[in-house]
């Protein structure tokens, strides 16, 4: 158990997190964010999957190009 948490302490120590608590949170929610852009990478097909989903006025401005260069 010990050596578990050694190699717990050398990598968050080796990370740069001071506190081990650090590290475990920053994990999780980079993970959630990550796996939230992952679930909206479809929306940046406009042509595709993001004009059948869409609600039609706002697909209307995308389709004309006002908004297409935010994006």
């Amino acid at each position: 158990m010990s050596s578990i948490k050694g190699a717990y302490k050398k990598t968050h120590d080796f990370l740069g997190f001071k506190k081990g608590y650090n590290f475990i949170l920053w994990f999780v929610f980079a993970g959630a964010l990550f796996g939230f852009s992952l679930a909206r990478l479809q929306y940046l097909d406009l042509d595709g999957s993001f004009s059948k989903k869409a609600a039609p006025g706002e697909w209307f401005w995308m389709r004309k190009g006002a908004l297409r260069g935010m994006l």
